[in-house]
C-alpha cells in the first residue's frame, strides 16, 4: 500500500469520476485504474463501484477512506515539518485565519517584499476555535480572528486559558453579502442598507460552526429571525460560489477597513444591516513567550496598515 494510492482514492471520492480524478492528479486514466485495482487486490475487497453516472465508494471503500484520510493528513503534516526543517534554512512564517481574503493579500504582499530570497509561507484557514488551537499547539505562528463584542469576555477567557495573547486591530459591523444570483445584487448603488425583513424570502448560506456556541445566535442577534432554508458549506470558495449561482445571502464581517486596500470579491456586494447594533472585534493572536520572527513582525505591520482606524486597547492574554 502506497501513500499515492490513498491520495488517489480520496480524489476519486471527491470527484466521483476516474477521468476527472486522473486529470486532477496529473496521471493517465489507465494508470489510475490500475493503481486502484492493485490496492483492492492487496486489501482483498472492492473499494469503488462503477455505474452509468460515474464511480462511487463501496461500503468497504467508505470505511477504508474514513481511516485513510486522517493518515494522509498526518503524512502531509509530517512532510511539511520535514520540509520546513530542511529547506536550506530559509526563513519561515505560518499564519492561521478565519477565511479572510485580506489575510491572503497581506501574505502575498509579504512574499513580494522578499521574492528575491528563499522564504517559506504557510497559510491555514479554520473557524475561530480551529485558529486558536493551531496557535496554541504551535502549528502556526500567528492567527487572525474576529469575535462579536457580546461574546468578547468569553472568547478572551478561552484565549487566556490557552496561554495566548490577543492584539486588537479594528472594530467592524456584520454585513449582508450577496452575489450575482441574488436580486439584491442589482439594487440601485445608492442603497447601502438592507432590512432583516427583506431577507426572509432568501436562503442563508453559512459554515457548519454557526451551530456552535458563540456563533449560533449571530443571525438572531442581528435581527434576522426568518429565512428560506439554508445552504451549509465548509469552505470560503463554496460560500462565494453559492452567492454567485443562487439567491442566498451570507452574514459576515465585511472588514471595511481592510477592504479599503484590498479588492473585495468582484461579484459580491455588501450591505449594512438596518438596526443591527452588533460589533465584531478583529485582531491577531500569538502564544505567550513566542518572540515573533522578522517575517512575522513584518506581516503584522502589513496587516495593521489594512486597518487605518486601529483600536488602542492593550493585548489580552
Amino acid at each position: 500500500m502506497k501513500i499515492d494510492q490513498l491520495r488517489q482514492l480520496l480524489e476519486i471520492s471527491k470527484t466521483g469520476s476516474i477521468n476527472q480524478a486522473a486529470a486532477n492528479l496529473y496521471i493517465s486514466q489507465p494508470n489510475l485504474s490500475l493503481s486502484i485495482h492493485r490496492l483492492e487486490d492487496e486489501l482483498g475487497c472492492q473499494l469503488i463501484s462503477r455505474n452509468n453516472r460515474g464511480v462511487s465508494l463501496t461500503r468497504e471503500g467508505e470505511l477504508f477512506l474514513e481511516y485513510a484520510e486522517p493518515a494522509l493528513n498526518q503524512f502531509d503534516r509530517l512532510r511539511s515539518i520535514c520540509f520546513r526543517e530542511n529547506a536550506s534554512n530559509a526563513p519561515a512564517f505560518s499564519i492561521a485565519n478565519m477565511r479572510f481574503r485580506y489575510v491572503n493579500a497581506a501574505v502575498a504582499e509579504l512574499y513580494n517584499n522578499h521574492k528575491g530570497n528563499p522564504i517559506q509561507l504557510f497559510i491555514s484557514e479554520a473557524d475561530r476555535d480551529g485558529v486558536i488551537n493551531l496557535i496554541s499547539h504551535g502549528d502556526c505562528d500567528i492567527g487572525v480572528i474576529h469575535m462579536l463584542n457580546c461574546y468578547k469576555k468569553d472568547i478572551l477567557a478561552q484565549i487566556k486559558s490557552k496561554d495566548l495573547q490577543f492584539h486588537s486591530l479594528s472594530p467592524d459591523h456584520p454585513m449582508v453579502i450577496v452575489g450575482r444570483g441574488s436580486p439584491l445584487f442589482y439594487l440601485d448603488d445608492t442603497i447601502t442598507e438592507i432590512s432583516p425583513d427583506v431577507l426572509q424570502q432568501y436562503p442563508h448560506v453559512r459554515y457548519p460552526e454557526n451551530d456552535t456556541l458563540h456563533y449560533s445566535d449571530r443571525s438572531i442577534r442581528a435581527g434576522i429571525t426568518r429565512y428560506r432554508g439554508e445552504i451549509i458549506v465548509s469552505d470560503r470558495a463554496s460560500i462565494y460560489d453559492m452567492l454567485e449561482y443562487t439567491d442566498a445571502f451570507f452574514i459576515a464581517s465585511a472588514n471595511k477597513g481592510a477592504y479599503r486596500n484590498v479588492c473585495f470579491y468582484p461579484n459580491a456586494r455588501a450591505f449594512d444591516l438596518a438596526g443591527c447594533s452588533l460589533v465584531y472585534q478583529i485582531g491577531w493572536i500569538k502564544r505567550n513567550g513566542y518572540v515573533p520572527s522578522p517575517l512575522a513582525l513584518e506581516f503584522v505591520d502589513l496587516l495593521s496598515r489594512y486597518f487605518p482606524q486601529t483600536d488602542s486597547e492593550p493585548p489580552a492574554g
